[in-house]
């Protein structure tokens, strides 16, 4: 694999999630992300956690970030993630509704 920039990780990232039909639930998604991503984070660790932090600037909530960031160890995310926690909380950038799922997002977090 040549060396990838964070943005061409999210462009592989958001291209491979694209693949996956409607129809699949987030756990199976999921559990096929943690595999397929396998390798990228062996050999592209640095453009991985970068394409990630992309996704975090997103205002959804970022439950495949935080898995794979668990799943993988990728600690360098911490502050990214508990920020995102912060910021869905405090209602910034995201709606006010997404306060229901701070604490099941922290309870993820802290296997990080």
């Amino acid at each position: 694999m040549t060396a990838l920039t964070p943005d061409e990780a999210l462009k592989w990232l958001d291209g491979t999630l694209a693949e996956f039909p409607e129809r699949l639930d987030y756990e199976d998604v999921c559990r096929s992300m943690l595999w397929m991503t396998t390798n990228i984070v062996r050999d592209e660790r640095e453009a991985f956690v970068g394409a990630l932090r992309l996704v975090l600037q997103r205002p959804i909530v970022p439950w495949l970030a935080l898995d794979l960031a668990v799943h993988h160890h990728l600690t360098e995310l911490l502050p990214d993630l508990e920020a995102v926690a912060d910021a869905m909380e405090q209602g910034e950038r995201y709606p006010a509704y997404y306060r229901e799922f701070v604490p099941p997002f922290r309870k993820r977090l802290e296997r990080l």
